[in-house]
């Protein structure tokens, strides 16, 4: 499933629900503060990869989900 602010929105919980993982592909101010504690709870898998350094590690505190991404470690 795709989520995108101004092209594709749409409900973000339910986009991931379900997800083995979250693709952060672009840089939009709408993926910043997300509430990742109610988005783990949706997904099944636990991999939140950011390609444009969007999430950080801080953001995901307290959650299952693990961070990966373009420059750095896995």
């Amino acid at each position: 499933r795709v989520h995108d602010p101004k092209a594709a929105p749409g409900d973000l919980p339910s986009v991931v629900r379900g997800a083995d993982a979250v693709l952060v592909l672009v840089r939009h101010d709408a993926y910043r503060g997300l509430d990742w504690q109610a988005l783990a709870k949706e997904m099944r898998g636990q991999l939140v990869f950011d390609a444009c350094g969007v999430v950080s590690a801080d953001d995901l505190a307290g959650t299952d989900l693990v961070l990966a991404g373009l420059g750095r470690g896995a």
